[in-house]
This record gives structure tokens, C-alpha cells and sequence, in this order.
């Protein structure tokens, strides 16, 4: 028998939350690990499944009564989603500096969809109460709906519980049925209900379970103390917490490992390469994925993580895969090049068929980055050629001050700022402009460049109390240009 050299784990979806899990608790049997997509927890996912299917009971239902089978179109699908996709990537596709039809970061954009979908007239209103449902607007109760699946569980006090829906999943792409939108798993998650009828909750109602009278307040405590009992052959038996053996990851809106973590695993000399879809409406990317790995720098180091586990964060991908991003599919053979060569994963490439996006349908590469840089347009060359893009640190922007008068005379501030681990020395930044505005001057300290800009350059900036305040410029590199772009919201008075 050969002697087996190297071991790897591999799996996405459920088999993702098998791999958070085995990593923390079974480092000692695989030398790498390739998780997709993950659940990070049973209880995590159904819990927020549970949340979303109460809030999109109405959405969900059947645009027509009568209609029987399957495949009956609901009253989203029908006469919403479009709009929905329409509001949304209207305002959030640019906000990365670039209209190429991806939401690049969707926890960078601005969204309430209380005030920024289209609300109904009160005729409308009024012929939505009576079951004549519009494909132009939103009622007040469907936009309260969705403002809720966004924002994730919550108590009464808003006191959050855990992760929401992260933009994106909104997109419209051709499937086996025509054109579909990715945000159904948002608004009807058919696993999270049977979850709570019969585990998570001590003792379970069963058939009895009534999705309205879960309290919001008592019963999320009361979820993590669920217990039960394994009784084996030799009559005896052992108790278990439910959510702690299901779920590698605490339910929590900033989610840590739940198993022990991965010191060991680091120790050991392990690697982990991860992705995930910014635009899957079954498992929320900020759970097990982007806000759980935001978790795990701050527990280890941002360096000691970079070290051993990579995460891939894939704009526009539904549920491993599909919807209208770039999805890379060569993250596991740079798993073995990193375990067995020590070749350090870099950018994977992305590629998406033609016609999947009606409205760029053209073939698309697209760098996706280690985590957490993005992919920044280069300002020529074509944007559905990977070539034209290259991996850069995001940019963070504070606008001060907070209250911005036009009338006063003078310059005001913007705190331009990567993550830690970048130094703004090493990119070059430059051509800064805020609202056609060009910097005056500015200063460089560690990862944090101060601009100022004269409040008489602006140009187009009206007063209100929520004001989106756009500053733009360039890293250059290694002599490679790139545009980069983000925006602070802020008062402005006249």
C-alpha cells in the first residue's frame, strides 16, 4: 500500500460547514481544506431562513390563487423582482467607481429599502389590498418586508442576532425556466421552518410549530441551550447541545468559530482556501464567510491569518455558483499548490458564459481576490476582460465634518483609509477628486491618507440631511493604474 502523502478536504453548501467544522475539530487528518459557500451552522442558517420566510410570507405567495403545481409564479416574481433588481443595482452597481452591472461590496452601499424602492401612490396601495398587485412599486408593508430580510434577525429593541441578506442577489439571469431572480431563497427558505418545528427549539412543537409566535426577543437564547440525547446500544445515553454540535460558527451579527477555532490547524502548517457568493440568498455570505473571517483576523492577526486561510468573496454568485458573477474554479488546485509546493494563492480567475446576464451579455473574466481586496478597473481595456483589472486593498472614506455647510468658506476633510496589513505608501495614491472637487493637499500616515478640498470647488451638491459624498482617485502600483472610488454619506446645509 502507497504511503498517502498529502490529505485534503473538500466540500461547499452543507459540505462547506462540514469543512469550518472539521478544521477546527479534525485538523489533525486533512492538510488542507477547500469549503464553498458554507452554512457555518444548521441552527445559524434556518434561524435566519426562519426570519426571512416570516418577512417574505407575502411576497411568496401565488400571484394567481388558482394556479396548482410547483412552478406558480409568486407575487415577487411576477410583479416585483424586476423593479427590485432595477432600484437596487441603479444605485449600488457604481458605487466601486465602475458600472459593469456587479454590486462589487454590497456592504458598501447605502441601500434602504424603505426609502430607496419605489413606493406605491395611495391608489396603489389600495389595488394591491385588493389583490390587483403592480409591477411598478412597493407598498409600504413590502418594503418594510425587505428591509427586514436586509437587516437579519433582530429583537424588538433591534438588538441584533445575527447576519441579513447582503444586496446583489436581486440580479435577473437566464434559467432553465427564462429569466429568474436570484433573491427568491431570501424571501421562502423551505429548510428553515422544519429546522425549528422539530430541533431547535426544547421541547419542539412539531406540526404545531407557528412560524408567527416565535418571539424575537426570549426564544433566540432559549434556541442556544437545545439540547439532546444520543442513547446507544449498551443502554447508555448522552446529552448534546444542538447548535454546538451543528454549527461551526456562533450565531452572532460578528460570527467566531464555534469549535475551538483554528489555532491547531494553524500550528499544524494547514491551509484553507474558501469562496463564496456576495450574491447568495440561501446562505448569507457575511455568516459563515466574509464577516466570520473578519472575526477570525481580529482573534489571530491579520497576517497569521493571510498565512494559512484565503477567502475568495465572488460579486454577483448565488449559491455556489450561478447567478451573474465570475465564479473561479480553479480555488482547489491552488489548495494543493499551497499545501504541497508552498505556492501562496494569489487572485484566482473567474469566467462567466455569455447570455447568463441579459443586459451584459457578453463572455466575462474577472480576477477574484484574496480577501479583502477587491478587483479595480484599470481605466482602458475592456471590462470583460480580466486583463483590465487588477487585485487592490479597499478603500474606507470618512467625511469630516459630519455637517457640511455651503455657505462657509474654507476646506473640509476626507479620512481615506485601507484595511490593516496595507501601507497607502506602497499604492500611490493620487488624482484624488470629492464631487468634482480636486484635493488641495493631503498627508500620508500608515494605512490613512488626509485630503482636504475647498468647499467652493464643489460642484452639483445640494443640501439634505443624507447626502452621498463621492471621492475618487487612483493607486498606481508597480506603475499599473487603477481607479478607485468610495463614498461617505453626511449632512449638508445651506
Amino acid at each position: 500500500m502507497e504511503k498517502i502523502l498529502f490529505s485534503r478536504f473538500s466540500g461547499g453548501s452543507c459540505g462547506g460547514k462540514e469543512g469550518q467544522i472539521s478544521a477546527q475539530k479534525l485538523y489533525d487528518l486533512y492538510d488542507g481544506f477547500y469549503i464553498g459557500c458554507p452554512l457555518g451552522g444548521h441552527v445559524a442558517v434556518t434561524f435566519r431562513g426562519t426570519w426571512d420566510t416570516f418577512w417574505g410570507a407575502d411576497l411568496s405567495k401565488k400571484a394567481d390563487p388558482g394556479c396548482s403545481g410547483f412552478f406558480c409564479p409568486t407575487v415577487y416574481s411576477q410583479y416585483k423582482a424586476e423593479l427590485h433588481y432595477n432600484n437596487v443595482y441603479d444605485k449600488c452597481d457604481g458605487v466601486d467607481g465602475l458600472v459593469d452591472g456587479l454590486i462589487d461590496d454590497p456592504r458598501k452601499c447605502n441601500f434602504d429599502a424603505l426609502t430607496d424602492l419605489t413606493p406605491c401612490t395611495e391608489e396603489e396601495e389600495a389595488l394591491e389590498a385588493a389583490g390587483i398587485y403592480q409591477s411598478t412599486c412597493f407598498t409600504l408593508a413590502q418594503r418594510q418586508a425587505l428591509k427586514e430580510i436586509y437587516a437579519g434577525p433582530h429583537a424588538s429593541n433591534g438588538k441584533p442576532w445575527y447576519v441579513g441578506q447582503p444586496l446583489g442577489a436581486e440580479y435577473l439571469a437566464e434559467g432553465f425556466f427564462g429569466l429568474s431572480s436570484g433573491f427568491g431563497s431570501a424571501l421562502n427558505d423551505g429548510w428553515a421552518p422544519g429546522m425549528f418545528a422539530n430541533i431547535a427549539l426544547d421541547p419542539p412543537d412539531g406540526p404545531y410549530f407557528d412560524i408567527t409566535a416565535f418571539d424575537w426577543d426570549k426564544d433566540p437564547k432559549a434556541m442556544e441551550k437545545t439540547t439532546c440525547e444520543q442513547c446507544y446500544e449498551d443502554g447508555t445515553c448522552q446529552e448534546f447541545n444542538v447548535q454546538d454540535t451543528l454549527d461551526a460558527i456562533t450565531i452572532s451579527p460578528s460570527p467566531s468559530p464555534n469549535m475551538g477555532g483554528f489555532e491547531p490547524l494553524y500550528k499544524k502548517g494547514g491551509k484553507i482556501v474558501q469562496h463564496h457568493g456576495w450574491a447568495d440568498s440561501l446562505v448569507s455570505a457575511l455568516g459563515g464567510s466574509s464577516e466570520f473571517y473578519e472575526t477570525v483576523m481580529k482573534q489571530m492577526g491579520v497576517e497569521r491569518t493571510k498565512s494559512f486561510y484565503k477567502l475568495y468573496m465572488v460579486p454577483g454568485a448565488g449559491h455556489c455558483g450561478g447567478g451573474i458573477g465570475a465564479y473561479p474554479t480553479t480555488g482547489f488546485q491552488a489548495l494543493v499548490e499551497w499545501v504541497e509546493q508552498g505556492v501562496e494563492p494569489g487572485a484566482l480567475i473567474g469566467y462567466r458564459n455569455p447570455n447568463i446576464d441579459p443586459n451584459w451579455p457578453d463572455p466575462r473574466s474577472r480576477p477574484i481576490c484574496p480577501y479583502p481586496e477587491v478587483a479595480r478597473y484599470k481605466g482602458e481595456g475592456s471590462m470583460e476582460e480580466q486583463e483590465s483589472f487588477i487585485c487592490v486593498p479597499p478603500i474606507q472614506v470618512e467625511i469630516k465634518p459630519e455637517t457640511l455647510n455651503l455657505k462657509s468658506k474654507g476646506v473640509f476633510t476626507a479620512m481615506i483609509t485601507v484595511p490593516e496589513g496595507y501601507n497607502l505608501w506602497d499604492w500611490n495614491i493620487g488624482d484624488l477628486s470629492c464631487e468634482g472637487a480636486p484635493a488641495v493637499r493631503g498627508n500620508l500616515s500608515g494605512n490613512t491618507y488626509i485630503a482636504e478640498f475647498n468647499r467652493k470647488d464643489l460642484v452639483g451638491v445640494t443640501p439634505g440631511d443624507a447626502v452621498s459624498m463621492t471621492v475618487k482617485g487612483t493607486f498606481n502600483p508597480n506603475g499599473q493604474q487603477v481607479l478607485i472610488q468610495a463614498i461617505d454619506t453626511i449632512r449638508v446645509i445651506k
